[in-house]
């Protein structure tokens, strides 16, 4: 276990555990959408201190952005580990108190039945040659 300061927050975090959860997932998403997410969005720096394997989020939702040329994601990455200190999303109430904003992405976590959840929305530039379909 190890400690790992991410903004508001401080996580006793198990990168090993984390590791093995997404090295058990299945293959990545192959829809445009994902696909475009995976090329615009590399990760955090903190990701790998925490385990996380920034192209396979457990959730990730799309939706068109305000501009045609960026593209809004919803989703949320599974972590082994606990909240130690600093605000959790509960029940839905996703606002400034228990969010930060880092780059492109708004982040907050929550606890999950086995761990954490790093919650996401970002709004990250389209970067595919293929057209959005929406």
């Amino acid at each position: 276990m190890k400690t790992v300061q991410i903004a508001k927050w401080r996580i006793e975090a198990d990168p090993e555990a984390t590791q093995d959860h997404y090295l058990s997932a299945g293959p990545p998403c192959g829809c445009l959408y994902c696909r475009n997410f995976r090329k615009a969005f590399s990760g955090f720096p903190w990701f790998e201190e925490l385990g996380v394997t920034p192209a396979l989020p457990d959730l990730l939702s799309d939706f068109p952005a305000e501009t045609p040329d960026k593209r809004l994601y919803i989703g949320h990455y599974q972590l082994a580990g606990r909240l130690l200190d600093g605000p959790e999303v509960m029940d839905g109430h996703w606002n400034e108190s228990v969010t930060a904003a880092i780059g492109d992405f708004t982040i907050g976590f929550s606890r999950a039945e086995d761990g954490l959840m790093l919650e996401f929305e970002a709004v990250l530039p389209w970067r595919m040659d293929e057209t959005q379909e929406d």
